[in-house]
């Protein structure tokens, strides 16, 4: 797996451009030195638009979400019913998000209020229509297709409002994870947990409050969270996405080279990869397992990749009638539609070498026996 990787321009890097200048600041900090100086217009590109957004979002506040003033516990309720999407990268939690967003009375992320989380409620409508040329035609990892308006990870949103994240890797990789007591979240200090769970929920009432629907979110590291989900929303309901673990790790390894190549502010060392993708697939693995249970079992169900891909219409009727989400017999005409119009797409082909199978074999093993994988 030795495939080149095009930089983007600037214009195409939006990941970081929706930081407040705070938040920028905290990034780059005791970090500036680090920045490669092909990627420096870079960094001060993002530093002006991170001014430019702590500037709108005190704007969007006092104009429409006027509630931000008010202290936490009087702050409007939450839905306690969110469906969330869980399952490592790479197993197939963007397909089902997309489809799932086809429903008009659910409510998702989308990419322009996960990267301009702050004050999208007064931007959106000015910016999206033509910023267009601000993200790539296709996502590097695998080529699907991105826009403003497609379903996005709500972790990018924490990013950009200035929540720590293992994320935060990606803009500076050499110097390895970032932030991975946020994964579980109960090993951070009590002060910083509480921190967390208000900045989410504020941007959750955000975005039901710009446009309804019940709230379906996804983001790989949610799958660590499901204690701290499971206390916010107590009736959320949980879809578990599984697959073979020798796809899972091939697309991984892809999946963060490609991003610490295209959205990085250093060129990346990219020998603790392959380590990194061995340590947290097993990781996330175990903490699911260890934490499930505290969900009532007709609020949890696990979806396997291979299942889904070969009949998506039959896994999506079995979520909509497990957790009571909607008439799919209304919907299913649009998703079948959409699904037509990706018959054409091809996956990533990865080889495997010999060192790495047996790595695999050895680190993974009990997980292809928990999944019914063979090895």
């Amino acid at each position: 797996m030795t495939e080149a990787f095009r930089r983007p321009s600037w214009h195409e890097a939006a990941i970081w451009m929706g930081m407040s200048f705070p938040g920028f600041v905290r990034l780059m900090r005791g970090r500036t030195r680090q920045i490669d100086p092909a990627y420096l217009v870079d960094a001060v590109i993002d530093a002006g638009f991170a001014g430019g957004n702590s500037a709108a979002t005190l704007v969007s506040r006092l104009l429409f979400e006027r509630e931000h003033f008010r202290r936490p516990a009087d702050r409007p309720p939450l839905q306690t019913n969110p469906v969330f999407i869980l399952g490592h990268w790479r197993t197939g939690t963007t397909l089902l998000h997309e489809l799932m967003s086809l429903d008009p009375a659910l409510r998702f992320s989308n990419a322009y209020e996960c990267f301009l989380p702050h004050h999208f409620p007064l931007s959106e409508r000015w910016i999206k229509p033509w910023s267009g040329f601000a993200l790539p035609s296709k996502r590097p990892p695998d080529n699907m297709q991105v826009g403003w308006d497609l379903p996005q990870e709500d972790e990018f949103a924490l990013v950009n409002l200035g929540l720590p994240s293992p994320y935060l890797t990606i803009a500076f990789p050499n110097q390895g994870l970032a932030h991975g007591d946020y994964f579980e979240l109960e090993k951070i200090p009590a002060a910083d947990l509480e921190h967390w769970k208000i900045v989410f929920s504020d941007f959750l009432r955000r975005l039901v409050a710009y446009r309804s629907g019940r709230l379906v979110l996804k983001s790989p590291p949610h799958s660590f969270r499901i204690p701290t989900l499971q206390s916010l929303f107590p009736a959320a309901c949980f879809i578990y996405l599984i697959r073979n673990p020798l796809e899972v790790y091939a697309s991984t390894v892809h999946l963060w080279r490609s991003l610490f190549h295209t959205h990085g502010y250093q060129k990346p060392d990219e020998s603790w990869i392959s380590e990194f993708v061995l340590d947290t697939f097993a990781r996330l693995c175990r903490r699911v397992e260890a934490t499930r249970g505290m969900v009532a079992e007709g609020r949890f169900l696990v979806v396997r990749y291979e299942e889904f891909v070969a009949d998506p219409l039959a896994t999506l009727r079995t979520i909509y009638d497990r957790f009571a989400i909607g008439d799919f017999g209304a919907i299913e005409s649009t998703i079948a539609a959409n699904l037509a119009s990706r018959k054409n797409y091809q996956k990533n082909r990865f080889q495997l070498g010999e060192a790495e199978q047996a790595a695999i074999a050895e680190r993974w093993g009990e997980f292809f026996k928990l999944f019914g994988y063979a090895i």
